[in-house]
């Protein structure tokens, strides 16, 4: 058995959402142009103060500019 095999049968089901889902984020950052670490700093300064509207905290409604490439 590698590393690797032994690494994924050890991750639970919850870190493998979890995972998928920061990576979602990533992509759709990348591909909107949007600079990654900026989008996080802004979505978790939102979610601590209290904002749970979901659909104003994607990368496109938050409030931060895209990346003029």
């Amino acid at each position: 058995m590698n590393n690797q095999q032994i690494s994924f049968s050890s991750v639970s089901d919850k870190m493998v959402r979890v995972s998928a889902a920061y990576h979602s984020v990533v992509s759709t950052c990348k591909l909107q142009g949007y600079s990654i670490l900026e989008y996080l700093k802004k979505f978790f300064a939102e979610i601590t103060a209290g904002n749970r509207d979901y659909g104003k905290l994607m990368p496109s409604t938050i409030g931060i500019s895209a990346n003029k490439l």
